[in-house]
């Protein structure tokens, strides 16, 4: 089995414009009594942001715990006493792909391609703040044809790289021993000494070779997908 970061590695993300999200979720709007802008609210989401010591979904102290995005726009919504026609994960998921449209990375379906001819299981395991069920859509309308075994978002679990926990989970889903997985990721303390963590075989993409040294010398650093598809050649 391959393992798949998210973001920078499965596909990669535009520069996020909280406003184009928070413009597309206006549209959703029944009741907006304070007729709050997209403006209004990225200003007061950088308030609330600074005041909790937050970014990236990251709260200060908290590195390796999770904070739900969707637990951090239902406080804003209910705040200017927003309602909607849709659900709040049809929010999140609204709001994400307005804020960040994401694209594969070049040749990731030259390298999903292989693995499904020779029945080798895939992946994904992101550092994220938005739910799975999000995240599993988010993937999956770029990704359609392809059977990921599952597809876990930190959000759920609140764990995060490069805890080994979240990597165990893995393990446990994919019935699989260490030796039989890989994991590829692009952030060397996240992924690769994640990874290393738990005891899996990692690749870093567009990875630096000169930050694996020591324990880490033996990880492959590699800057295009097909590179895998040659070191796998040999073993299928």
């Amino acid at each position: 089995m391959i393992i798949f970061d998210y973001g920078g590695t499965l596909m990669t993300e535009t520069v996020f414009e909280g406003i184009r999200g928070y413009s597309a979720i206006l549209k959703y709007a029944t009741d907006n009594p304070y007729e709050i802008s997209p403006e209004e609210l990225k200003k007061f989401s950088d308030l609330l942001d600074k005041e909790m010591g937050r970014k990236h979904g990251l709260v200060k102290g908290l590195a390796q715990l999770e904070y739900p995005e969707y637990i951090f726009q239902k406080y804003i919504y209910d705040y200017f006493k927003l309602k909607f026609s849709i659900s709040n994960q049809e929010l999140e998921q609204v709001y994400w792909e307005a804020a960040s449209p994401a694209m594969l990375t070049p040749n990731i379906e030259s390298l999903l391609n292989f693995l499904e001819i020779h029945d080798i299981k895939i992946g994904v395991i992101s550092n994220i703040p938005f739910q799975g069920i999000t995240l599993k859509n988010r993937i999956e309308k770029q990704l359609t044809r392809y059977n990921f075994e599952f597809i876990i978002s930190t959000c759920d679990y609140g764990v995060r790289k490069p805890s080994s926990q979240i990597f165990e989970l893995a393990l446990r889903m994919s019935n699989l021993n260490n030796s039989d997985v890989w994991y590829c990721g692009d952030n060397f303390e996240n992924d690769i000494i994640g990874g290393k963590n738990a005891n899996l075989r990692t690749i870093f993409y567009k990875g630096k070779k000169e930050l694996c040294k020591g324990e880490y010398s033996n990880v492959i650093c590699i800057n295009d997908w097909n590179q895998i598809i040659r070191l796998l050649e040999p073993l299928v």
